[in-house]
């Protein structure tokens, strides 16, 4: 990782929930039950982890969070920040996805599970517009990979233990 060479490409994407400091937008994970406390320390702690030890270039991070000036981590935003850490991979890059929220399980409609289970993780509008499963996280950011190209994903939720299958 953090290679600097123009035929390379690190490329990250963060996630945090749990805060918000902005007054224009009402964020779900905040003031609820299940609010969660420290994911912002967790952003900055992955971010500067990132950049001071393994090289990563702060542009070549995207970062969404319940924070200005970042975007909110809602479905279609983490949608959209995985097709950007797709988007003109090649051999040689380093990828990492990073994750702090909530993950759940939600019945397999594939039959695919062993358990009979999805595992998802939990965008900020997960109640109006739903979580985002494995096997969409797998479709986008696991198969397409190409030989050479390093995926690194931390995934800090409850059930992420097969979040990538």
């Amino acid at each position: 990782m953090g290679k600097n060479s123009s035929t390379t490409t690190d490329k990250v994407i963060t996630e945090a929930k749990g805060f918000c400091s902005s007054r224009r937008k009402k964020m779900p994970y905040k003031n609820q039950k299940f609010e969660l406390k420290g994911t912002r320390h967790d952003l900055n702690n992955m971010r500067n982890l990132l950049v001071e030890q393994f090289g990563f270039p702060t542009d070549s991070i995207l970062v969404l969070a319940e924070k200005e000036p970042y975007q909110a981590p809602t479905r279609k935003n983490i949608q959209d920040a995985f097709q950007w850490l797709m988007r003109d991979i090649q051999s040689g890059d380093s990828l990492v996805f990073y994750f702090s929220g909530h993950g759940l399980r939600q019945r397999s409609v594939h039959g695919d599970e062993i358990d009979g289970f999805d595992e998802t993780i939990c965008p900020v509008d997960f109640e109006t517009n739903g979580m985002i499963s494995d096997n969409y996280i797998n479709k986008t950011i696991v198969s397409p990979q190409i030989q050479g190209v390093t995926l690194h994903a931390v995934i800090d939720s409850c059930h992420s233990g097969t979040v990538l299958d």
